[in-house]
């Protein structure tokens, strides 16, 4: 599975499955600090930081960068309820 996390209580929802190691992980540039993302990919996390915030509004150009990486798999979106 592949995740695509928007913000840090998303990120902290999906943590006992990210610290699992198997799936692969995309975030906006204001989840993670640099220290955090530095230790995750230390540890051999599949971590990818997107270079500027998210917008929920806007996501289909991520959402088709994250597919074009990882054709075939299994994607998660965080979506913030309404």
């Amino acid at each position: 599975m592949v995740a695509l996390i928007l913000t840090r209580a998303g990120f902290e929802d999906m943590r006992p499955r990210i610290d699992s190691g198997r799936d692969a992980v995309w975030v906006g540039a204001d989840v993670l600090t640099a220290a955090e993302v530095a230790d995750l990919r230390g540890s051999g996390f599949n971590l990818t930081v997107f270079a500027r915030r998210l917008d929920p509004e806007h996501l289909d150009g991520d959402i088709g960068t994250v597919v074009e990486h990882h054709p075939g798999q299994v994607l998660w979106v965080e979506t913030l309820a309404e």
